[in-house]
This record gives structure tokens, C-alpha cells and sequence, in this order.
């Protein structure tokens, strides 16, 4: 695949075929009569989570640097490294088993803490973001690339939200009526709700939730930036990643950069 810049790494290369090539399996399984199971920690997992976890975790196989997944068990080695793969094989997996499409396939590469590559492909609509550090982030749609920037929106009043669609807390829907907003729309998958950001599309998503994992975030985190975004957890705190505890504890605050710290503001002097 040719890519919009040309300065992009073969890292970056091999990341976008793993998701590729996972997304055809995944969408084999999403159009068949498939089941789920709840794993140890009540989330449900189906086929296409195992499949496509195995298909990238082989792509990754030569460059033999440690992968952090959902869907298979942590060693811990990956702490031994300054790089890590981390790997959400299906993020949206309720949605995938409901059917709504709105699910994605999710990679990052992490250096020193910081993830420095990211790609997310959702294989229903067959759009693919990309983004490498310093190198500009981009979506690829209707087999052309464009890129993408975060909104210019400096005014809460005037800003939009998306938010969780199936866990968004009364805690939560306080902080929007605070902010000003009366109206946002509602999305599964994390990284689709980032997305939305990262094209401009909207202004901010957050959730105070402490059971996001470092897979749900870090992809997304890299190409947010790369548009121009910020994301911390609802403090203002930078977010760390390959760490031994691979849950974000204190929420995620996602926005376009001009709006965050006002909302950081606001949460702390609410106490929520």
C-alpha cells in the first residue's frame, strides 16, 4: 500500500497489513452466525477477538519486540523492553456482537513509554487511520488518503461532544450539563469516539471510568496528537504506557488541545 508520507516507517507498514489482513477474518466471522462467551472479568470475547489477536501477533513474530494484548495473557516480559506492541485485537466487542458496526481493529508501538505509531482500521466502512511521531496523522476513505486535524473550537458553549454509548454514568452526564452541552452523540468503541476528534469532527469525549486499558487508548492517543489533540486522564495527567498496572485509574480526557484545560478545571473544582 502506498502511504501519504513518504518518510513513514516499515514499522508502520507491517502494522497496517496486520490490520488488514485481521480485518478480513474478523469480517468473515462478523457476517456468520457466531457466539460469545463472558471472560474472567465479565467482559464478553467472541472468535474474532482470538483470530485476529493470533494473525497480528504473527505479523509481529521477526521483529521480535513484545506485544501487550487483550486477549492474551501478560507475561510481564514486556517490561524488560523500551518497546512494546500493544494490541486491541477488537475494540467495540459488544457492538460486534450486536451487530452495529462499530468496532475497530486496534495497534500501537510504544517507545519509552509513549506510543509513537498508531493505527486503526474498521473493517465494516473499510477506514483506516494512521499516524507516526512527528509525521502527521491521515485517514484513508474511499481508497484516498486525506489528512486530518482536530477542530478549532475554543469555546465550550459552542463545542461537541461523543461520548460512551453503553456506559455513560449520571456522573458523567452532570460534567456535560456543567460544560454547557445538551446535545452529543453517542459511539461504542473508544477509538472510533477519538477518531471522531482527531477528524474534527467533534470537540472532546470523556469518561471517568478506571477500567480503561492501555490497549483502548494507546493507538488512538498517537493519532489524536498527530492531529493536533491531547489526551490525559481527568486530572491533566500525562498517561504512561508498558507499565506493570495496564488500567488508566483516573479516567481519560480526550479534546482538540484549545478546550482541555478548562474542562480539567471544571471536573476538579466539581469533585467528581
Amino acid at each position: 500500500m502506498k502511504l501519504p508520507n513518504e518518510s513513514f516507517s516499515s514499522e508502520l507498514s507491517l502494522a497496517i497489513d496486520a490490520v488488514l489482513s485481521a480485518g478480513e477474518q474478523v469480517m468473515s466471522i462478523y457476517k456468520s452466525k457466531f457466539t460469545h462467551k463472558l471472560k474472567d472479568d465479565n467482559e464478553p470475547v467472541t472468535q474474532a477477538d482470538i483470530i485476529s489477536d493470533k494473525i497480528i501477533r504473527k505479523y509481529f513474530l521477526p521483529l521480535k519486540i513484545p506485544v501487550l494484548s487483550e486477549e492474551t495473557k501478560d507475561t510481564g516480559e514486556r517490561l524488560k523492553s523500551k518497546m512494546v506492541w500493544i494490541v486491541d485485537p477488537l475494540d467495540g466487542t459488544q457492538d460486534f456482537i450486536k451487530k452495529t458496526g462499530d468496532f475497530s481493529i486496534m495497534i500501537s508501538l510504544v517507545e519509552n513509554g509513549v506510543p509513537v505509531l498508531g493505527v486503526i482500521y474498521n473493517p465494516v466502512t473499510d477506514v483506516l487511520y494512521i499516524a507516526e511521531f512527528k509525521k502527521g496523522a491521515y485517514k484513508k476513505e474511499d481508497g484516498k488518503w486525506h489528512k486530518i486535524n482536530v477542530s478549532n473550537i475554543d469555546n465550550l458553549g459552542n463545542s461537541n461532544a461523543v461520548m460512551s454509548k453503553n456506559h455513560l454514568s449520571d456522573r458523567e452526564k452532570f460534567l456535560l450539563k456543567k460544560l454547557g452541552i445538551t446535545k452529543f452523540i453517542q459511539q461504542g468503541s473508544a477509538g472510533l469516539k477519538i477518531m471522531h476528534i482527531a477528524c474534527g469532527e467533534e470537540d472532546l469525549y470523556f469518561t471517568f471510568t478506571n477500567k480503561m486499558k492501555q490497549w483502548d487508548i494507546s493507538a488512538p492517543q498517537c493519532i489524536l496528537r498527530e492531529a493536533g489533540g491531547k489526551i490525559t486522564d481527568m486530572n491533566g495527567g500525562v498517561l504512561v504506557y508498558n507499565t506493570k498496572d495496564v488500567s488508566h485509574k483516573k479516567g481519560i480526557l480526550v479534546t482538540n488541545g484549545i478546550l482541555h484545560n478548562a474542562i480539567v478545571d471544571l471536573y476538579k473544582d466539581q469533585q467528581l
